[in-house]
């Protein structure tokens, strides 16, 4: 996170509306809600890395110091909450950048404000890669930033253990969020490159806050699955291991 702040502070120092002897800096994410565990982790370490910066006097911008004073605004992992907080931090005269947020979804649904605007934005890594590689092709000068491998790197490395394994028939379950259906079309796409070694006999979604996976899993069982290949967060992973059990 350290690091995450030394390159925005480098960027936000450009912005000229900036207040006499501060720097405003957003921290959105969802500090409520399903996915709150990830979100408010996010901030306190965040908040606690600003804190040591401005224990330490503040960013140096030429002869001065700067502090860094912050605003949090909670987007509940909520797509359409996402957006109107991006929408309302874009139309801050003040505001130098933002950091966050968690969910893919929420991401991809308000960051066109910001890049609208030239908002630096940092991208918490928990967020997907499709949060980025929504832009490939429509934008030359980005403003917005995610210091995280693509996720076909993880995907990858499942497939690798389910053929390690030398299981040849595994079902896909994934939540419906954007964050899940990407990383569905990865695992698929890892799968296809196995040729014939690894059969798909069932792709099933569930929605966040489901709590019986039965129907899927019976579905999945039913194909002749070996194993389940997953892509979700916590609560639901968690159904999905009961209703196995």
């Amino acid at each position: 996170m350290i690091r995450l702040l030394a390159s925005l502070s480098m960027l936000v120092l450009a912005l000229p509306a900036l207040a006499a002897d501060t720097v405003k800096l957003a921290i959105t994410g969802p500090f409520s809600g399903g996915s709150a565990p990830m979100g408010t982790s996010m901030r306190d370490g965040a908040k606690l890395a600003i804190s040591e910066i401005n224990a330490a006097g503040g960013i140096q911008a030429g002869s001065t110091k700067m502090k860094i004073e912050v605003i949090e605004r909670d987007d509940e992992a909520k797509n359409e909450r996402g957006a109107l907080i991006a929408q309302e931090l874009a139309a801050m005269p003040d505001l130098s950048g933002v950091i966050g947020s968690v969910n893919t979804g929420v991401v991809m649904a308000g960051d066109r404000h910001l890049q609208e605007k030239g908002y630096t934005k940092i991208i918490t890594p928990a967020a997907g890669s499709a949060s980025m590689t929504q832009w490939v092709g429509k934008a030359d000068d980005l403003s917005i930033f995610r210091f995280a491998a693509h996720d076909a790197i993880q995907a990858s490395m499942v497939v690798e253990e389910a053929t390690r394994q030398k299981l040849t028939k595994v079902a896909i379950l994934h939540d419906a969020t954007n964050y899940g259906v990407s990383g569905r079309d990865d695992l698929q796409r890892e799968i296809k490159k196995q040729g014939d070694k690894l059969q798909v006999v069932a792709t099933e979604k569930f929605n966040i806050g489901d709590k019986d996976m039965t129907a899927q899993l019976l579905r999945a069982k039913s194909g002749g699955a070996q194993a389940i290949l997953i892509w979700a967060i916590g609560p639901e992973l968690a159904a999905v291991a009961n209703g196995m059990a």
